[in-house]
């Protein structure tokens, strides 16, 4: 398989120099564009744990600029995230943060909201806007959308808003349940866990993780035939060696799970977290076998396919 430049990678701030550093030159010809939110106010920050590695201190800011340039210097473009809900409610000067960075870096490409475009576009009308995974609907003021969770094996939706003209990237191991009322971001975090809840208690975990995870086989076997230009890493907690494993993982199509924790580069949702020793392997592996099965692969992928 060929994925040369063909991830999308979420800088994980806490970093070291160093180890960032190992990690691009090992994988750097797979590597489209790393992603991050802007050094500035911690309403950028849907998780809390990067908060203090992307305040507005000196420190900070040099390592970012120097982690992201590094990556840059190498052949990735990139991406900053504008695309939390709660912004303009809360006054936070978009423009503002976005002159910081581009003092220090060539932005590439914006990932944000509808809401945001029209500001953004007007101030930067070279820089292309990508439509979040957290946006709510797409239109031609984007060049590309961003998909995932109940859409992680829609095949006729990326082949639609490709024909549309628009770049396809897919979330790969992470996003909302694939029953996600849409409405968590910016709003009270028991509504997602209250969902988790739901479905844990109707479903097995097994099932609800062969549902909401990407292994390594279903990118080898189905995904990378379908219309989707580039696959999004959820890496921005990751350590060293996670970072590289996931990303060897799906170069390598490398299923094996040697350590439970494992489970967690292909499908990070909280809720596998709390239930990972419970997650058997054999038992994903049928689950996913039926809901590939059950999916028509030219037609829209309706969750309940597949029962628990």
């Amino acid at each position: 398989m060929n994925f040369a430049r063909k991830f999308s990678i979420g800088f994980p701030p806490d970093l070291k120099f160093e180890d960032w550093k190992s990690f691009v030159d090992s994988f750097h010809p797979y590597i489209h564009d790393v992603y991050s939110s802007p050094i500035g106010d911690n309403l950028y920050h849907s998780r809390m744990p990067l908060w203090q590695y992307l305040e507005h201190t000196e420190a900070n800011l040099k390592h970012f600029v120097r982690c992201i340039s590094y990556a840059c210097s190498k052949g990735a473009s990139f991406n900053l995230a504008i695309n939390t809900v709660r912004l303009l409610e809360n006054n936070v000067d978009i423009l503002n943060s976005i002159e910081l960075m581009s003092k220090y870096l060539e932005i590439d490409q914006i990932t944000t909201l509808t809401p945001y475009a029209d500001i953004i576009s007007k101030q930067y009308p070279d820089v292309p806007l990508l439509s979040s995974y957290n946006n709510i609907g797409y239109d031609d003021r984007f060049t590309q959308v961003v998909l995932g969770g109940k859409n992680l094996r829609d095949r006729s939706l990326f082949t639609k808003i490709s024909n549309e003209g628009f770049e396809v990237k897919l979330l790969l191991n992470n996003g909302c349940h694939f029953n996600c009322p849409g409405i968590c971001m910016g709003k009270k975090q028991s509504t997602c866990q209250s969902v988790a809840e739901q479905n844990v208690a109707s479903n097995s975990i097994n099932y609800l993780y062969a549902l909401q995870s990407v292994m390594p086989f279903e990118l080898h076997d189905y995904l990378i035939n379908f219309d989707i230009d580039l696959f999004k890493i959820n890496s921005r907690l990751l350590y060293n060696d996670q970072l590289e494993d996931v990303m060897k993982s799906y170069i390598e199509n490398d299923n094996q799970v040697m350590f439970p924790s494992r489970f967690l580069r292909w499908g990070s949702l909280a809720m596998f977290h709390q239930h990972i020793e419970e997650i058997e392997i054999n038992e994903v592996m049928k689950y996913k076998e039926k809901i590939w099965a059950a999916l028509p692969l030219e037609s829209e992928f309706v969750s309940s396919a597949v029962t628990d």
